[in-house]
């Protein structure tokens, strides 16, 4: 695994890498092992200019939060969201009962041209035109479809909270990066076991931790070995050279 490590966590000799940098090169070894990438999602923390340029210069559509104080390229002027739609009648925006307020336009930035969406959960925010934006690529695809397809974010961060909140993901006790990566390996590989046996139970994956938890460890042993060995043989043909070629 790659994975950022803070600047002053780093050994004598050791590059230091952004996390926009990790992120390049995981689009890189996705696209070297012949996988599609449909579309990049990420927050506002990987939205810098350069990123975003990275990503059009791979013909790649993505979708990210944008900071509602950031200024893009509108009508000859650079303006942020507020400025932009804030000649707009209330009523000119449409109402998404899954989002808010919505509304959309098209402009320009890091030298690309961009629709920006902006979202506004209550009337009050709508007043403050206190928007939480969303910027793509893309721009035939409606906005309601835009944020939809940025709701699926929260998929992943769902992912990310239950390997940290239960099977210890954010506890690490050693800082080289064979370690953690070795951690990180066991935790995927914990929760892709809890996972399927939930599927057998037909149980929530908190349900099944605890369903583990309160079986015998040679319950335990005898419904979870099984498993582990149908991932480990999985795994090896997922990572196999005629796999991936395939």
């Amino acid at each position: 695994f790659d994975f950022w490590i803070a600047e002053v966590m780093l050994e004598e000799g050791e590059i230091y890498l952004s996390k926009t940098d990790l992120a390049r090169n995981l689009i890189e070894k996705l696209c070297a092992n012949g996988l599609e990438v449909a579309c990049v999602l990420f927050d506002a923390g990987f939205c810098s200019p350069s990123f975003l340029k990275y990503l059009v210069s791979k013909e790649l559509t993505y979708i990210c939060r944008f900071p509602k104080s950031r200024k893009l390229g509108f009508e000859g002027y650079r303006l942020n969201a507020k400025a932009i739609f804030d000649q707009d009648y209330n009523g000119s925006f449409y109402y998404d009962r899954c989002f808010g307020f919505t509304k959309a336009c098209q402009g320009s930035y890091a030298g690309h041209e961009v629709q920006l969406v902006v979202v506004a959960n209550s009337k009050t925010k709508l007043l403050d035109r206190d928007f939480y934006c969303v910027l793509t690529n893309d721009l035939k695809k409606k906005y309601s479809q835009v944020l939809r397809n940025y709701r699926n974010r929260g998929s992943i961060e769902h992912f990310f909270r239950k390997l940290k909140s239960y099977l210890g993901l954010c506890s690490f006790y050693r800082h080289d990066q064979e370690t953690i990566s070795r951690h990180i390996h066991f935790c995927l590989a914990g929760y892709l076991m809890v996972q399927a046996y939930s599927q057998q139970l037909k149980m929530s994956f908190f349900q099944t931790l605890q369903r583990i938890r309160a079986d015998s460890r040679e319950q335990s042993e005898r419904k979870l070995i099984p498993l582990w060995e149908q991932l480990a043989v999985m795994c090896v043909n997922l990572t196999s050279p005629e796999t991936i070629a395939a």
